[in-house]
């Protein structure tokens, strides 16, 4: 049996039949106390990690203002709290991108973001969205090598990195005043659990390794989501965790399987010449790691690749925390033509993938040419970038009472030229304690919908003195109408009581 205890999980193999005949006993933490439950099945979920400033190995002195990125968006989104006034982010992974911009229109000053590598790792849409239009600069190949301050950070001392072999360039270090560093410097799979099961994990990317139903070596135990490996996307983990739920599923109903065959491979080949788990280092390399080789029942279409084969995992290298992707140069990521130019580089932000985009003009400014583009939606942007280009607002605002901002977007998206005008309105209604909110309810009837609408004002602080808006606050009240007179009205993205 198995016992999840404050401590992690310990497992006993169960016997070579590989039937699920032994229960899974977890030991849990809960608010009334102590909880003991038995299963057939285990899914570990436990997610990730971000790396802290320990793994960068800084020299000088350890002062306040050191976040890791994540932790500054707790503060900022859930506490109301700014880490700081003048902010360096070290990392361009996406949460540090995401970060820049989130510093920036909390009302701090970035710095840059840097980079050990040449090009930012974060999504293309967010090095255009956070950055580009926020005027962030990025530098590649420039580290955070050294910490100036007593008891708050004073400083950081940046050096160059050499571009083949990585490593710190001597005589290069340059001092940066700030009184915030962001470490945004990669994700580690939480495993401590796994590990105290008598997981198998991955020797380079941390996670367990698993065959094609996220089963690990340890009959009845799953591994899905960041815990396994990290991913660039959330619908990933979420497409991970189904799959793995399925064959838990199937475990605990006795489908069972054989038991497994361990062996020594490379590269995704077992010693017996099977095909098993693919396992790569960071930046993709290869490495000799134990594999998985058995002869599972027929797996479902779920788990098939092309072929009806087992289909291996894919180790996505930890770059930066964001995954392994297509590295651009920073130019070609957020390139800005001059006026009279009559070819214009986008980069599409309305999925993912991020297109390159080359568009040639006519001489009155309309496409004559568009490439690059993987579907309709590039076109889309490409029309809309050129002619007016928009972007929705995110932000946080006070509320009374409480500690924890209410998050806002506008409705629409606005013209980029104004964003900083819109974050200002929202800000000042806020403040000033004049802001209007509206709820729209739905009802469902057998065979109609009905959507009735009803106005009221958003309380907000009356002889307290404190200003923001009061609860309580239904996703999608209406914060503030036609903010900053563009016609779109600032909603609420999340409720509180």
């Amino acid at each position: 049996s198995s016992h999840l205890t404050p401590s992690g999980l310990t497992s006993s193999r169960l016997p070579s039949s590989g039937k699920p005949d032994r229960l899974h006993t977890l030991i849990a933490a809960s608010p009334k106390g102590l909880l003991e439950l038995s299963t057939k099945a285990l899914i570990l979920a436990t997610g990730s990690r971000e790396r802290g400033a320990g793994s960068l190995m800084l020299a000088g002195s350890r002062p306040a203002g050191v976040y890791s990125a994540g932790s500054a968006q707790t503060l900022i989104n859930l506490a109301g709290e700014m880490p700081g006034r003048r902010v360096v982010i070290q990392g361009s992974g996406d949460i540090g991108l995401i970060m820049a911009r989130r510093c920036v229109l909390a009302g701090a000053e970035v710095v840059a973001v840097y980079a050990r590598s040449a090009k930012p790792q974060g999504l293309q849409r967010n090095v255009v969205q956070c950055l580009k239009d926020y005027g962030i600069p990025f530098i590649g190949q420039q580290v955070v090598t050294r910490l100036e301050g007593d008891r708050r950070l004073e400083a950081v001392w940046i050096s160059q990195v050499d571009a083949l072999t990585k490593r710190v360039i001597d005589g290069t270090e340059q001092r940066i005043a700030c009184d915030t560093l962001l470490l945004s410097v990669g994700l580690l799979p939480e495993n401590e659990i796994a590990l105290s099961a008598g997981v198998t994990l991955e020797k380079f990317g941390g996670g367990p390794i698993v065959d094609a139903t996220c089963a690990t070596d340890v009959p009845g135990i799953y591994s899905c989501g960041n815990a396994l490996h990290i991913h660039d996307l959330a619908d990933g983990a979420s497409a991970e965790g189904e799959k793995a739920g399925r064959a838990a599923a199937r475990w605990g109903q006795n489908v069972g399987r054989t038991a497994a065959r361990w062996s020594w491979g490379v590269r995704g080949e077992t010693s017996e010449g099977t095909t098993g788990e693919a396992s790569g280092g960071r930046d993709g390399e290869a490495s000799d790691a134990l594999r998985l080789s058995q002869t599972p029942p027929p797996p479902g279409p779920e788990e098939t690749g092309q072929g009806g084969s087992p289909a291996a995992h894919q180790r996505e290298g930890d770059r930066d925390g964001s995954g392994s992707r297509l590295h651009r140069d920073i130019a070609d990521a957020i390139p800005a033509a001059e006026p009279d130019d009559s070819t214009l580089h986008l980069i599409c932000v309305r999925c993912p993938k991020g297109c390159d985009l080359t568009v040639r003009l006519n001489d009155d400014g309309s496409i004559k040419e568009l490439t690059g583009n993987g579907c309709r939606l590039g076109i889309e942007y490409a029309r809309a970038e050129i002619a007016d280009p928009s972007r929705i607002v995110t932000l946080s605002l006070p509320v009374v009472g409480s500690r924890e901002p209410i998050s806002a977007k506008t409705a629409a998206p606005i013209p980029k030229s104004r964003i900083f005008e819109v974050v200002m309105a929202a800000q000042t209604a806020a403040a000033t304690k004049t802001a209007v909110a509206e709820v729209v309810t739905t009802k469902a009837a057998a065979t109609t919908r009905a959507s009735l609408t009803k106005t009221r004002t958003a309380q907000t602080a009356t002889s307290t003195g404190s200003a923001g808006f009061s609860p309580p606050i239904q996703i999608g009240d209406i914060l503030v109408h036609d903010i900053a007179k563009t016609g779109v009205d600032l909603i609420a993205t999340k409720s509180l009581p």
